[in-house]
């Protein structure tokens, strides 16, 4: 993998050319996350942005076991900047703590105030040990295009 950056912890931040060379194995992981959404992301979207580099994708391995993935972007607001973690996929949960700290490191080295998500009510038990609390609930409602 080129300019692969590893960390003790077995994680990797995957550069645009990793992505396409493992892709294969993180798509599956991909689809379950995306397969969970309301229809905001395809795989597609997703590998588009890796390859340009408005998104960021993180790998959770052991060996050459691909455990977890987590796609990342930098959002703008007027008032700030910040990491945004679009999509979490695979196993090994409790594993994923160590995560933190990298995301931190990139969100301040990319002058982020703060990390945010969308996440699943259930994440929330998980979310708040690591510091995180719930800011907005989001709703929904359909509004469909109406044919004539």
């Amino acid at each position: 993998m080129d300019q692969v950056r590893l960390t003790a912890d077995n994680t990797v931040q995957m550069s645009s050319a990793d992505v396409e060379y493992a892709w294969h194995v993180v798509e599956p992981l991909l689809e379950t996350a995306v397969a969970r959404g309301q229809g905001e992301f395809s795989t597609e979207y997703i590998r588009h942005c890796l390859r340009i580099g408005t998104m960021m994708m993180w790998a959770l391995y052991e060996g050459s076991t691909v455990h977890a993935i987590a796609v990342t972007e930098i959002g703008v607001y007027p008032a700030y900047r910040v990491m945004r973690v679009v999509l979490l996929a695979g196993s090994k949960m409790k594993d994923w703590a160590h995560l933190e700290g990298l995301f931190e490191a990139h969100a301040r080295s990319h002058d982020c105030a703060f990390i945010e998500g969308l996440s699943r009510p259930g994440m929330s038990k998980i979310t708040q040990q690591l510091g995180y609390k719930t800011v907005y609930h989001v709703i929904r409602k359909p509004v469909y295009k109406q044919v004539h």
